[in-house]
């Protein structure tokens, strides 16, 4: 299941796609918490050992299009970013979310197996403006 899970992260996040909690628990006939975090840490370590960044910052709640809470519990965040604050992101963690799902879908959407390049970072080629993300007919910056 995590190796299938991986392909499907790995596609959403090429074409700079969001994937919602419920999306992934309904795919895979997972419940809320335990299995749910189980599946995602899983998937990220592959990644991580494929020298990828992961997917833990472009899965996100509907209602906002950020992480949720335990996202920003990670002890590898900077201070100010891992601490929670009854349960709505600061603006700091909004930041620090947006950023990493900038650099997931740069790495992801770059040649596999590559860093993509300073120029890349973002920049569509025919306009050099930042490409914006879809999820759920919304656009996002």
């Amino acid at each position: 299941m995590a190796e299938d899970a991986a392909r499907y992260l790995r596609r959403r996040a090429s074409s700079r796609r969001l994937v919602a909690y419920s999306d992934l628990m309904r795919r895979y006939g997972l419940s809320r918490g335990r299995d749910l975090t189980s599946l995602i840490c899983r998937v990220d370590r592959i990644e991580l050992e494929r020298g990828a960044p992961g997917f833990a910052a472009i899965i996100v709640r509907k209602d906002s299009g950020l992480p949720g809470v335990g996202y920003f519990r990670d002890d590898a965040l900077p201070g100010p970013v891992s601490k929670a604050v009854d349960g709505r992101p600061t603006g700091e963690q909004r930041r620090h979310a947006l950023e990493a799902q900038r650099n997931t879908w740069t790495f992801y959407s770059t040649a596999p197996r590559t860093r993509p390049s300073v120029s890349a970072r973002g920049k569509t080629p025919a306009t050099g403006g930042r490409r914006a993300a879809t999820y759920e007919g919304r656009t996002t910056r």
